[in-house]
């Protein structure tokens, strides 16, 4: 018996040295299949789906009412937007405006000025909010107020149920749908739900 102690301790050692071995490669191979998206605002990826009409566009659906801004219509136009939020925070986007009309709708995606690079893809993303400094997407509405050259500023929530878009992408443009709860930002307070899609001018984050 004490000849046979030396063989049945390496056994158990050589068990043990194969058990952390396998646990080792556990541990890498969850390691590397870890990482998904290194951008927050994105939520998950989505299939492609290409838009039949070539023309930019916006259409927002109200529970009672509906608007259809085009480019086809030549009081409706698309200017480039961008704005400043908290710290370093900064908006680019489209806004779509109607001349005949007082109100107007934005486009706008949000990014920390360090990183200002924003990644477009093809998937669903969160509601960013500048004044919050939340990176993401919105549809933002600007209403007129009493006062002169002044709007109430609405803007798209992350509720249960609201979506962000983006389902085609090329070099002229982002096409998407989207589902939110509108907020007035700056004091009024006032809320409703939207949904609709729209296509756009493609936004850049740099000197394009």
């Amino acid at each position: 018996m004490k000849k046979e102690r030396p063989s049945l301790l390496k056994s158990m050692l050589i068990v043990c040295v194969m058990l952390l071995v396998t646990v080792g490669c556990t541990k890498e191979n969850q390691i590397e299949r870890k990482p998904e998206y290194k951008e927050p605002y994105i939520l998950y990826k989505i299939e492609a789906f290409e838009p039949v009409d070539s023309l930019y566009y916006i259409k927002v659906e109200f529970e009672d009412s509906e608007l259809l801004y085009t480019s086809a219509d030549l009081n409706i136009s698309f200017i480039k937007a961008s704005s400043m939020g908290l710290g370093s925070m900064i908006g680019k986007g489209i806004s779509i405006r109607n001349s005949t009309s007082d109100d107007y709708f934005e486009i706008m995606f949000y990014n920390d000025d360090i990183d200002s690079v924003f990644s477009f893809q093809l998937a669903n993303y969160r509601y960013g909010n500048p004044w919050t400094g939340i990176s993401g997407a919105n549809i933002e509405y600007y209403t007129p107020t009493d006062q002169p050259f002044t709007f109430n500023r609405y803007l798209g929530t992350n509720e249960k149920n609201a979506y962000f878009r983006i389902s085609w992408l090329d070099k002229h443009r982002v096409f998407g749908q989207f589902r939110t709860k509108l907020v007035e930002c700056c004091g009024e307070g006032s809320t409703f739900w939207v949904k609709g899609e729209f296509s756009i001018p493609r936004v850049y984050f740099d000197n394009h």
